[in-house]
């Protein structure tokens, strides 16, 4: 069996396959988070959702390429 994840971050979006079983990391792929949204409000962190959806379809065909 195989787990899979995605990790939606500020600066890098990744998805990593593993084996369940022991651990081992099957396939990962990464790439830079350029969804960020400028703000008026220095503690904002505002992303562009569709921007990230993008990126996500993006390494999910990286993953299955």
């Amino acid at each position: 069996m195989y787990l899979a994840g995605i990790d939606i971050g500020t600066t890098s979006i990744c998805i990593i396959v593993t084996n369940a079983e022991d651990g081992h990391v099957v396939r990962l792929v990464s790439k830079a988070n350029d969804a960020a949204l400028q703000s008026m409000k220095l503690w904002e962190r505002t992303q562009n959702a569709d921007r990230i959806v993008e990126l996500v379809i993006s390494l999910n065909r990286r993953m299955s390429g």
